[in-house]
């Protein structure tokens, strides 16, 4: 199954829990794609796809400048793994692939 499309995503944080959109495009071992979280959406930086395995970096400037570096793996349409975020701990993020919600027109 491909890991590029739209995950749904939650990531505890020291300011509570964060929800939001994590957009995948891969090409080849490369990653690309955006985070969008409270403060917008965020680029990923140095993404690198290794199987089901996905690295990646977002250089936060707002609400505080912050560098976070993700490690997930992905199963399915399922995503797991972990986020240091800047000088605080490790924490996990979790995801769902967003499923697109067909039109009342072209039910079956």
């Amino acid at each position: 199954m491909s890991i590029d499309g739209t995950w749904n995503v939650s990531m505890k944080t020291p300011m509570g829990t964060m929800q939001g959109e994590l957009i995948l495009v891969t090409s080849g071992a490369t990653l690309t794609g955006s985070l969008t979280g409270p403060s917008g959406p965020e680029p990923l930086v140095d993404g690198v796809v290794d199987g089901d395995d996905l690295t990646w970096t977002i250089k936060l400037s707002k609400p505080m400048s912050m560098t976070i570096h993700y490690k997930v793996k992905i199963d399915g349409d399922s995503l797991n793994g972990t986020a240091k975020l800047g000088v605080f701990k490790p924490t996990s993020i979790v995801g769902t692939r967003a499923v697109a919600e067909v039109p009342a027109g072209d039910q079956a």
